[in-house]
């Protein structure tokens, strides 16, 4: 749709504008992946998986795949402190609780796509759409919240992506390398 020029949701709307901007970090282009694709997409997708049957059924295998999830989400920071060797400068960050990006977490965002989909699935019509509507809307805040920064954290910011590596098929094959060799060496 984005590249055809069609509309699509706010909050994929800002995701694939900030492709253009040179600035952001590998992880803030991530995180703006993640916060929409779970936190919009992955409501909808349970609520239309489990249509016409209880939405209690699927929560245990929901909840399954967040534990699976919270254990990839170590190896990936591992992964991106590869091709962003000062990232560990976030954390001279973590007390700010003014800050989504340090903030940003898959559990908090699984259980919110969770609740959403509560929210979303007896909606019918006019009021599922604007279920919807009105979701992307925070989800789009969100991920201004993940693109802008002031004071300090910008600061170091700034000084995290002069060292960040700047080409994207380097960093995609790089990380894809890392995780496939993690798979391999994994107990299964």
């Amino acid at each position: 749709q984005y590249d055809k020029g069609d509309k699509t949701s706010q909050s994929w709307l800002i995701v694939f504008d900030s492709t253009k901007k040179k600035s952001l970090l590998v992880l803030q282009h991530l995180l703006l992946g993640i916060n929409t694709h779970i936190n919009l997409d992955l409501g909808i997708a349970v609520v239309e998986t489990m249509n016409g049957k209880n939405l209690k059924d699927i929560q245990n295998d929901f909840n399954k795949i967040n534990v699976i999830l919270a254990a990839l989400s170590y190896e990936l920071i591992r992964d991106i402190d590869q091709v962003s060797p000062l990232m560990s400068l976030m954390g001279l960050h973590a007390e700010n609780k003014s800050s989504v990006l340090i903030q940003f977490t898959i559990e908090n965002a699984r259980n919110g796509a969770w609740n959403f989909a509560e929210e979303l699935f007896d909606k019918t019509g006019t009021d599922y759409n604007s279920c919807i509507i009105s979701r992307d809307i925070s989800i789009k805040n969100l991920a201004n919240g993940i693109m802008h920064f002031s004071g300090i954290i910008n600061f170091t910011l700034w000084l995290i992506h002069l060292f960040e590596w700047k080409n994207v098929g380097k960093i995609i094959k790089t990380i894809y390398t890392l995780k496939k060799q993690y798979f391999k060496n994994s107990p299964s």
